[in-house]
């Protein structure tokens, strides 16, 4: 799967809005790692997720759909990483380089 389901509250029934569905850079070749936390910035509408190899950070538009930012390339499912709580900083510790990168975020 390399797709982001969302799923609405309808009814009091969860139910996938297909029309809201995120599609991520394709990527057969490895499974994907549960310990990068997604992480939810309200102040600047954006979240980031990691998935297989990559780094996205995502804002949800106006009309409820949303948008891929920016995506980066770690080249390793061993990556772990956050945002600083102002969303300003992505820090991650990559395996396989063994570092920690830090990169300022720019939002337009």
């Amino acid at each position: 799967m390399n797709d982001i389901l969302v799923f609405e509250l309808q009814n009091g029934v969860f139910k996938q809005n297909s029309n809201k569905t995120i599609s991520l850079i394709k990527n057969n070749e490895c499974e994907d790692s549960y310990l990068f936390p997604i992480i939810h910035n309200k102040d600047r509408n954006v979240i980031l997720v990691r998935h297989k190899h990559h780094i996205y950070l995502i804002r949800q538009l106006n009309d409820g759909t949303f948008d891929i930012l920016a995506s980066l390339n770690s080249q390793t499912t061993d990556t772990y990483g956050t945002i600083t709580n102002n969303a300003q900083y992505l820090v991650f510790w990559d395996n396989k380089s063994n570092k920690y990168s830090s990169y300022e975020i720019q939002y337009i």
